[in-house]
């Protein structure tokens, strides 16, 4: 019995410590309503006077305005030294071959000797009887060149059919 109340005890013991110091951490009053863990300090005092009546300020006494005389433009301020109109190249690098360009080159000839002088009409009328290499190539050649979407249409449709027989 003795180590029961003891099991019982010790977690109750602990929850009631952990409860009071959140409470002390919060600031709850005995009402619940939190107190304020930090108070602003209070504002200075107002001197006080002997009881005679405030201090007045004199009135400003009218003074003319002087004649209106045109203001000088203000002097634009040189520029400094520092500031430079050129941007200064500190350094250069680049990586080996880059000089060559951005990469590869890729040329493509003529799928067929007097393919640049065809029309359109005439270059899908004669894709009709070729082979999926040669539609494969008229594709390559014509997006770099020309790039005529009818004749790119007829070159796709081409090497994506199906081999008759």
């Amino acid at each position: 019995m003795r180590l029961l109340y003891a099991l019982v005890r010790i977690p109750v013991k602990l929850t009631l410590e952990i409860a009071g110091r959140a409470v002390s951490v919060v600031g709850l009053r005995g009402d619940g309503t939190a107190q304020p863990q930090y108070a602003p300090p209070p504002p200075p005092p107002v001197p006080r006077s002997n009881g005679g009546a405030p201090p007045v300020a004199p009135e400003p006494e009218a003074v003319p305005a002087p004649a209106a005389t045109p203001e000088p433009a203000p002097e634009q301020a040189p520029e400094p030294v520092h500031v430079s109109e050129e941007p200064e190249l500190i350094v250069e690098v680049a990586d080996r071959g880059a000089e060559d360009g951005a990469g590869a080159e890729v040329h493509v000839d003529e799928p067929w000797e007097g393919y640049d002088r065809m029309t359109a009409a005439d270059i899908k009328d004669r894709l009709r009887t070729q082979d999926k290499t040669v539609a494969a190539a008229v594709s390559l050649y014509e997006a770099s060149r020309k790039g005529r979407s009818s004749v790119l249409e007829a070159a796709a449709r081409r090497t994506s059919a199906r081999p008759s027989g």
